[in-house]
This record gives structure tokens, sequence and C-alpha cells, in this order.
């Protein structure tokens, strides 16, 4: 009874008011969970923070040392094909010049594929930190995405050349 007075619910009325609460109940589970996901995102983030900019810092170091190894071997092979040529005739010096400027061609990507690597990599840990701090206002991440997504996409045909 209410205030003394009967009250009585259709079962339409009681349908309705069930799938109210159960929207209501519905919404705040999802709003709970999504509560719940955002925190553990923004500690994943937090915690992955340093050993993004330590990976970065490390790839790019690694490609460092790769392009002067590749200029070190560059020069080794020309000084082995300048000796090479004045001991050929002329379609043997061809043939040797050929080779080298296919082979400085080559060296001459990979050090370019190399530092376009580099590039994206030094965007990685801004767009990251961007990202993160997105999470905790309204400001947007953009600028920093797209900087690093630009990079990254500038990369696509280094790495499907690589796998021909």
């Amino acid at each position: 009874s209410f205030s003394g007075k009967e009250f009585k619910l259709s079962t339409s009325q009681s349908t309705s008011i069930g799938f109210a609460f159960g929207g209501i109940a519905d919404l705040a589970g999802k709003r709970i969970v999504y509560s719940k996901r955002l925190k553990a995102l923004k500690t994943a983030m937090d915690s992955a923070n340093k050993y993004i900019d330590t990976l970065t810092k490390l790839l790019i170091q690694d490609n460092k040392i790769l392009i002067g190894t590749i200029t070190t071997l560059r020069d080794q092979y020309l000084s082995q094909i300048n000796g090479t040529r004045s001991h050929c005739d002329s379609t043997g010096r061809f043939i040797l010049t050929m080779q080298a400027a296919k082979f400085m061609d080559d060296v001459t990507k990979t050090e370019q594929n190399l530092t376009s690597i580099d590039q994206a990599l030094e965007k990685l840990p801004a767009a990251h930190k961007a990202i993160r701090l997105s999470l905790d206002s309204s400001q947007k991440a953009v600028p920093a995405l797209k900087a690093f997504i630009a990079e990254a996409k500038s990369l696509g045909p280094i790495y499907s050349n690589i796998y021909k």
C-alpha cells in the first residue's frame, strides 16, 4: 500500500519501470567498467613511458652504429673496386663501375631509410606522452599523434621494399 491506498501497476508499466532500472544499472555498470579500464590504461601508459623513452634511444643509437658500419663497409668496398679496376680492360672497368653504382645506390637508400626510421622514432615518446596526457583532460593528442603517424606512414615503402 501507498499512504494507505493500494498502489498497483499494470504489466506494461512494471515492464517499463523494470527496463528503466535495468538501463540505469547497465549504464552505471558500464561507467564503472570504463572508469576502471581508463585507470588501468593510465597506469600502464605511465609505467611504459620510461621504457618507450629508453627503447627509442637504444634503437636510434643502434641505427647510428649501423650507419657507421655501413659507411666503413662502403669505403672498404670502394677501395677494393678502385684497386681492381686498374687491372681490368675497359669492359671489366665498366662492369665494376656498374656494380659499384648499384652498391652505392643500395647504401644510400639504406642510410636514408635508417635516418627516416630515426625521425619516426624520435616522435614516438612525444606522441605517447600526448596520448597519456589527453586521458586526463579534454586536451587532444592530435598534433603529436599526427606527426608520429605521418612519419610511420612514410616508412611503409621502406618495409615493403625490405620484404620483396
